[in-house]
This record gives C-alpha cells, structure tokens and sequence, in this order.
C-alpha cells in the first residue's frame, strides 16, 4: 500500500490546510530532473558526458582552462565554475537574468557566454563547489543542440513520458487572494515567518524552478 498525505497550511496565519493536490517548489531537486534528461539526449547521440566546453559551444570564446571542461563536470559541481550569478561582475548579470528583457533561452545565453569567458575559480576536477550557474549552461547547451528550449525539452522526454501532468515552472503561489490556492514559500525577516510570492528568475530553471504534486514526484522518485 502506498498513501499520501500532508499537514500544516498553505501560507502562515491562514486557514487553508494543505492538501495531497497541492504543488510544491521542489528547488535544487530539479537538477536531478536536469541530470536525466541529459541522459536522455546522450542516449539520442546529441553529446556525451565526456564532450568539451570548446566541442559543445563552438562559436563562444571561452577562457582556455575551461575548454577542456566535460559536460559531466558541469553536473558534478567540479567544473571549477561558481556557484550563483549574484556576485558576478558586481551583481549586473544576475539582474539582467531577473529583468524579464530576455527569453529564458536568451538570459541562459548570455550567462554562459559571460561565464565562460573568465577565468575557473580552480582547476577543473581538482575542486568541490555547488554551482547552479554549472546546471544552468548545462541547460543551455541542451538547448544549443536541440534548437529547444529546455523548458520544451523537459516537458517531451520527462513530464510527458512519465505522465507527470501536474509539473511547470515557476512560482507555485498565487498573489493577492484571500484564500491561498497552493502552498507559499515562506523565509524569517527580522525573527518573523513571512510568506513570499517569488521563484528563482526563470533562467535558473535547469538548477531549480519546477513544482508539481507529491503524487507526480513520487512517479519521479519511483523511476530512479
């Protein structure tokens, strides 16, 4: 027997109990998601794990230690690439991604061309940091080679296959309604729980956007 169930509300200081319907934010847990559907495009011939920064991304002018970079180190965390964008050349790149001026396609784009053109924290292999920028190129490569967006291609060889109905991306929360109709996010400001209407910038989706239901993570989880 396999049951499902949930406890607490859907936003602090209301009512509404959460429900098994309900979708949640699964952040970071998307770059699993990532990761398998990167499997699936090798499978399909598109790279490999072992394919090179400088081989993947041909007419990007990428710093010489990290040409030899693999698509598999950028998954590992130990490409030597940091870890976020919010201190990149003073915080500029992190708000053009946030703008909204640029496709998700287009910001993931002009991230990895900023990105690539500096110089490694470290030497690749030889180091450990969590990146979400690594997953994010990631995402963007998939997109260079399939002429697809990411969000598309998650949706046709994922969400479809395993009949994961509930999955998208984004906020999950509904602003300015009495009644919450889905879980908010929630972060302590000066020692007080307050709800929030946010979700990373849409350019982060291959690092972490996607929602959905207990029932369709659970047909996720099933599968690995």
């Amino acid at each position: 027997m396999v049951e499902i169930t949930t406890i607490g509300v859907r936003k602090v200081e209301n009512l509404m109990k959460t429900a098994t319907t309900d979708k949640h934010h699964l952040g970071s847990c998307g770059k699993s998601m990532t990761a398998t559907l990167t499997a699936k495009l090798i499978e399909m011939g598109y790279f490999g794990w072992d394919s090179s920064l400088e081989d993947l991304l041909p007419y990007i002018q990428i710093h010489d230690e990290l040409k030899k970079v693999t698509f598999d180190l950028l998954l590992a965390h130990r490409s030597s690439l940091q870890s976020d964008t919010e201190n990149f050349e003073k915080g500029w790149l992190y708000t053009a991604l946030e703008s909204g001026i640029y496709s998700p396609t287009e910001a993931r784009k002009l991230m990895t061309q900023k990105i690539l053109s500096v110089p490694p924290k470290f030497k690749p292999r030889e180091g450990f940091e969590y990146s979400n920028i690594g997953y994010m190129i990631a995402g963007y490569i998939m997109e260079y080679l399939t002429n697809t967006s990411w969000e598309v291609l998650m949706n046709e060889h994922i969400f479809t296959p395993l009949k994961m109905n509930s999955c998208d991306f984004g906020p999950v929360s509904v602003p300015g309604t009495l009644f919450s109709k889905q879980p908010w996010g929630h972060r302590y400001d000066i020692g007080v729980l307050q709800p929030i209407h946010e979700d990373n910038p849409p350019a982060c989706g291959p690092a972490g956007t996607i929602h959905c239901t207990l029932n369709d993570w659970g047909i996720y989880l099933g599968v690995h």
